[in-house]
C-alpha cells in the first residue's frame, strides 16, 4: 500500500512540475533550464508508468521527452547529458516496443539511440556512462536480429557492444558493470554461434564471459548474482568440451 501511496504521490509531483515547467517556457520558449528540467521530468515519469506496465502513457511521455531534449539540442547542440538522457529515453522507448513485439518500431529506436550515444563520443568525451549504455543498445539491437534470424548483423552488432565495453575498461580496469555487461554480451554471443554449429567459437565465447565473470567476482566475492553468472557459464563450457 506504502508503494502504492508512494507512485502516486510521486506521479502527481511530476506532472505539478512538468506544467511548472510549462509556465515558465511560455514566457520564455527558449529558457535551456526549463526545457532540460522538463524534459527529465517527463522521462522520469515515463519510467514511472513503465513500472506500472501502463506501456501507452510510457511511450507518450518518452516521445514528449525527446521533444524536448530535441528543442534543446537545436539551442544547445553539444549538451552531453541531454544527448545522453535522450539515448536513454529513446532506448527504453525501443525496449516497450520490443516487449510490445513491434520489431521494427523496436529496432528503429534502438539505432536512434546508438546514434545519440556516438554522437556524444564524437565530442570526444569517453564518458564511461555513455559507453555503457552504447553497449547495452547495441546489445539489445543484436538479441532482436538473433530473434529474427537475422544472424549476420547480430553478430556484427554484438562484437560492437563488447568493443564498447572493453573501452570502458581500458579507462577503469575494475568496472564491475563493464565485465558483467561484457560477460552478458559474450554469452549471448556464444548462444548464437553455438546454435549455427560454430561450436568451437562458442567455446572462446564461453570462455571469455567466464574470465570477464571471474573478474567481476574478485571485484565483489559475495555478489550472488555474479556467482550464478559464472555457475552457468562453466557448465556451458562442460556441455561443449
Amino acid at each position: 500500500m506504502n508503494s502504492i501511496i508512494s507512485q502516486y504521490q510521486n506521479k502527481e509531483e511530476y506532472l505539478e512540475a512538468i506544467a511548472a515547467y510549462d509556465r515558465i517556457l511560455c514566457l520564455n520558449p527558449e529558457n535551456l533550464n526549463a526545457l532540460n528540467n522538463k524534459g527529465n521530468a517527463l522521462q522520469n515519469l515515463a519510467d514511472l508508468y513503465l513500472e506500472l506496465s501502463q506501456y501507452s502513457e510510457s511511450q507518450q511521455l518518452y516521445i514528449q521527452a525527446i521533444a524536448t531534449y530535441d528543442r534543446i539540442l537545436s539551442l544547445a547542440p553539444n549538451r552531453i547529458s541531454v544527448l545522453n538522457n535522450k539515448g536513454n529515453a529513446l532506448q527504453n522507448l525501443a525496449d516497450i516496443y520490443l516487449d510490445l513485439s513491434q520489431y521494427i518500431e523496436a529496432q528503429k529506436f534502438y539505432i536512434q539511440a546508438i546514434g545519440a550515444y556516438d554522437y556524444t563520443l564524437s565530442l570526444g568525451s569517453d564518458n564511461i556512462y555513455t559507453l555503457n549504455n552504447k553497449g547495452l543498445a547495441l546489445k539489445s539491437l543484436a538479441d532482436l536480429h538473433s530473434s529474427l534470424s537475422q544472424y549476420s548483423q547480430a553478430q556484427k552488432l554484438y562484437l560492437e557492444a563488447i568493443g564498447a565495453y572493453d573501452r570502458i575498461l581500458s579507462i577503469d580496469p575494475n568496472n564491475i558493470y563493464a565485465f558483467n555487461n561484457k560477460g552478458n554480451g559474450l554469452l549471448c554471443f556464444g548462444h548464437l554461434l553455438k546454435n549455427l554449429f560454430q561450436h568451437q567459437e562458442a567455446l572462446q565465447c564461453y570462455q571469455a564471459a567466464l574470465t570477464a565473470f571471474d573478474h567481476s567476482d574478485a571485484i565483489a566475492p559475495n555478489d550472488e548474482y555474479i556467482q550464478n553468472l559464472r555457475e552457468q557459464t562453466h557448465q556451458l563450457l562442460i556441455g561443449l568440451l
